[in-house]
């Protein structure tokens, strides 16, 4: 046998390996990118691309299993500046000791990276939201993630809930100085059979931390029930400010053995199959209601990875009104799909372009100007002697002025008037009576003068 020959026949067991391991690479690929497209997510991106950067530091707060926070960079762990580490004092007085990086509410240490907990499901949830909130587009958008460990009991929920209200009360009434500047905390857990009669002090949570600016996500049950029927916390709590969210693969599969309800869920996210980081720092499968609840999360967390002043003294000044803001435009961004018109509320499936673009509307002002409705619908009399009724349209109410230009384009009058939303008639006399025969230009300009409409005027 040559030498040659050898070698060709050690090769062969290789390549099968190489196969292997490509085509595997290329199924993890796919299932990836699929999730991806189906969320509309590289589309997002393209909107994100045209905002400056925010000047806050949004956080997450992640109230979970233990997380191990090893795995992450430190720059996207969110840490307890106000904090000392390890003197076991409570620095910044909030009634918690060293919790440098958020608390753990099951065994009330500030251990939230314990690995005798024994539960792996922390670190898959935030490995997801990761992935969203910080890819290379995103390098200069930082969104921070808080480590919170779930306690078991009700109580314990509670009490890590009012630690989260607390933080961001704090950076509310500070202007940042204090406290975090929480936005949203991922949920991927609940309690079946609980209804929220009986749990009102829990469900009060929820309206409490919107009024501060906080929307939570939840997951349902991994189970084929109605929750409208059977019960479930927080699901069945009546908050504007929780976001419930139930599993479903793709647009045609249905659910995949998740709960759901048309009065009690919102929304579904495209969670099965997500390809995320184990605790054991490799990668693999991680499905159900609890991961397509980080979806819902990341769409969040990617609104304010976007600049806009208005958006931030929105922040400043009515964090309550952003939420619900935000909220909206995540549920009237859905994909509507027919299987979920009755297991919904909202009867479709996160697509996170459409919520983006509907928050990039709303707040980027040229894009403000595409939408303003400003028209003539009449003048009516014209020709006239000595007055006009202008039935003006119009969905912003500013001040206005009235202009009137010659044919050579000089202004000859003006006369301020305020503009309302609708359709309403302004009659001018004097204006009007003072001009001499001729043809003359109307102008409505508003008193920013960033919208204007004319319409020709004959003077008898």
């Amino acid at each position: 046998m040559s030498l040659n020959t050898k070698k060709q026949q050690n090769k062969k067991p290789r390549v099968k390996l190489l196969l292997v391991f490509l085509v595997f690479a290329v199924h993890i690929s796919h299932i990836k990118s699929q999730n991806l497209k189906e969320v509309k997510y590289a589309e997002a991106l393209q909107i994100l691309k045209k905002t400056e950067v925010p000047k806050r530091i949004p956080v997450i707060a992640i109230l979970d299993a233990p997380i191990q926070l090893e795995l992450f960079d430190e720059n996207i762990i969110w840490k307890n500046s106000e904090e000392i580490p390890g003197n076991e004092i409570d620095d910044d007085k909030n009634g918690y000791i060293d919790d440098v990086f958020g608390w753990n509410f099951s065994d009330h240490s500030n251990d939230v990276t314990n690995k005798n907990f024994g539960n792996w499901h922390g670190t898959p949830v935030f490995s997801i939201i990761k992935s969203f909130l910080h890819q290379k587009l995103a390098k200069q958008r930082l969104v921070k993630v808080m480590s919170l460990v779930k306690g078991n009991s009700i109580q314990e929920i509670e009490e890590s809930l009012a630690y989260i209200l607390e933080m961001r009360k704090r950076y509310n009434e500070t202007n940042g100085k204090e406290g975090a500047f929480i936005v949203a905390v991922n949920c991927s857990w609940g309690k079946n059979g609980l209804w929220n009669y009986n749990n009102k002090q829990w469900c009060s949570y929820y309206d409490l931390l919107g009024e501060q600016g906080v929307l939570v996500v939840s997951s349902v049950p991994n189970e084929d029930v109605n929750v409208d029927q059977i019960g479930d916390m927080p699901s069945t709590c009546l908050s504007d400010f929780l976001l419930t969210v139930t599993n479903i693969h793709n647009e045609s599969s249905g659910l995949e053995y998740a709960a759901f309800g048309e009065e009690s869920v919102d929304i579904a996210a495209p969670g099965e199959r997500s390809f995320t980081l184990l605790n054991s720092g490799d990668f693999g499968f991680f499905d159900g209601t609890s991961a397509a609840a980080p979806y819902v999360t990341s769409a969040i967390g990617l609104m304010y990875q976007m600049y806009f002043e208005d958006f931030d003294n929105d922040i400043q000044e009515n964090p309550k009104k952003v939420a619900l803001s935000i909220k909206d435009f995540i549920l009237k961004g859905i994909d509507k799909i027919d299987f979920l018109q009755d297991k919904t509320t909202s009867g479709g499936s996160l697509n996170m372009y459409n919520s983006i673009k509907l928050f990039y509307d709303y707040y980027n002002k040229e894009s403000k100007m595409d939408q303003i409705t400003l028209d003539f619908v009449s003048l009516y009399p014209n020709p006239s002697d000595d007055y006009v009724h202008a039935l003006v349209e119009s969905n912003i109410e500013e001040e206005a002025y009235l202009n009137i230009f010659d044919l050579h384009g000089r202004r000859i009058r003006r006369e301020k008037f305020q503009l309302k939303t609708g359709v309403y008639s302004y009659e001018f006399y004097d204006v009007i009576f003072q001009l001499t025969r001729n043809i003359y230009m109307i102008t409505i300009d508003t008193a920013s003068g960033r919208f204007s409409k004319s319409v020709k005027f004959i003077k008898k």
